[in-house]
């Protein structure tokens, strides 16, 4: 609705994605972009549906830690917060009740992965992690440089 009302692309075809289903739904259905996907609990998952929806291989995961719980109400981005345009207008990435609704995040975020493990190693996609270090332990981990050969 932003960008009909600020006529940000007047010039372009405009396509939106819809979000809505819940990881066994995309299980059961498969990714189709044209319909509605896993609603997000990160864009890395949404991204993920992106690239195995269009075929993708091998889809590279580079600094994807997924460490933000070690690091409770503290933002922690490759960039400085200052120059992120939502952290300037007041957003926080740290809305949730207490402790357990972001455990219960981890806990869906790490089930979307299991989903899109397995559907793109049903259509013979393979993701692997390239990230030094981190808590994303869903994908096989290869050193960055040495992948693919």
């Amino acid at each position: 609705q932003e960008i009909e009302a600020h006529q940000l692309f007047p010039d372009r075809t405009i396509h939106y994605l819809a979000f809505g289903l819940r990881s066994r739904e995309l299980a059961a259905r498969g990714i189709d972009l044209t319909r509605r996907i896993m609603s997000p609990e990160n864009i890395v998952t949404v991204a993920l549906q992106a690239a195995i929806y269009m075929g993708f291989s091998p889809i590279c995961l580079l600094g994807s830690d997924h460490t933000w719980i070690l690091h409770l109400n503290e933002s922690r981005h490759f960039y400085k917060e200052s120059r992120h345009a939502l952290s300037r207008a007041g957003y926080s990435e740290w809305f949730g009740e207490d402790f357990s609704s972001y455990c219960m995040s981890y806990v869906e975020t790490w089930e979307q992965f299991r989903v899109l493990r397995r559907l793109a190693a049903d259509r013979g996609i393979e993701i692997v992690n390239m990230t030094d270090g981190g808590g994303l332990d869903v994908f096989p981990r290869v050193p960055f440089g040495s992948y693919p050969q």
